[in-house]
């Protein structure tokens, strides 16, 4: 993409206020912890807001209900479908049918969070998959401002992806239950990637990794946007022009880690698919 692309020169000034808010919000987070990570759930709210369409809803803290009744934990961020009834916008809870994605938050991300991050999607898969009014997967994520990963013998985004190996291995049993996005703004961006082969009529392999790319010319929170475009084109097909247009003006970058590759069998339980 040209330097002077002014959509890159967007992107990187909401990068840009994305850094500037983690060093407002470092200052008093000793004073009150709760107050900045309500702060830092709002500016993805607000980065969401910026650059998906007018009509989608970005509403945060609130909890997903299927329609047999079952609620899940509270989530830092929904994005809600142009059709949601506009009656149900502020309950905070929240009708799954018009979930589109769900994103937890943090200012400065740890391992711990990717594990309970990934243990709450992987309870919200059952949920959905219990629902028998979905008809759409719910897009699910974790951003953080920065991160407090180092080790002298690796770097950050190599501790990133063993971390999220680890968390898959210990949470994931369906390919409906994982994480699809990761993104620390100052460091880089993973994307979960899956894909169906048919062996035969009744039998299907399932396969997912995840692969990451560094924070080079084109900021995480470039790719982060742009790839919650292209997933979010399987549930809303007005988004696929502008979509591609991200995907095209904004580079992939350079791959730098990929997890293991993780295999299913079906139809062990086809309705997981």
């Amino acid at each position: 993409m040209p330097q002077d692309h002014d959509l890159k020169w967007l992107l990187d000034r909401t990068a840009a206020d994305i850094a500037s808010e983690y060093q407002r919000i470092q200052a008093r987070v000793k004073e009150d912890p709760g107050t900045a990570g309500d702060q830092g759930e709002e500016n993805w709210a607000e980065v969401l807001r910026k650059y998906l369409p007018a009509n989608y809803h970005v509403r945060t803290k609130g909890r997903i209900v299927t329609s047999n009744g079952l609620a899940s934990r509270q989530i830092d961020v929904l994005v809600l479908s142009p059709s949601y009834p506009v009656g149900l916008l502020d309950t905070k809870t929240y009708v799954a049918a018009g979930v589109l994605a769900a994103f937890e938050c943090k200012i400065t991300l740890r391992p711990k969070h990717i594990d309970t991050t990934m243990k709450t999607v992987a309870e919200l898969g059952d949920l959905i998959q219990a629902d028998q009014f979905m008809d759409h997967p719910i897009i699910c994520g974790l951003l953080a401002h920065s991160h407090a990963f180092a080790n002298k013998k690796a770097a950050p985004g190599v501790l990133v992806t063993r971390a999220l190996d680890a968390a898959f291995n210990k949470y994931v049993k369906y390919p409906d239950q994982y994480l699809d996005l990761l993104c620390v703004s100052d460091l880089g961006m993973w994307v979960a990637e899956r894909t169906v082969k048919a062996k035969s009529d009744d039998d299907y392999v399932v396969t997912v990794h995840y692969y990451q790319t560094t924070r080079t010319q084109i900021a995480p929170v470039a790719r982060f946007i742009t790839n919650l475009m292209i997933k979010l084109e399987a549930s809303d097909p007005a988004l696929k022009t502008i979509g591609q247009y991200f995907a095209r003006a904004v580079p992939s970058g350079v791959q730098v880690a990929r997890s293991a590759t993780r295999h299913w069998h079906y139809p062990e339980d086809p309705t997981r698919l």
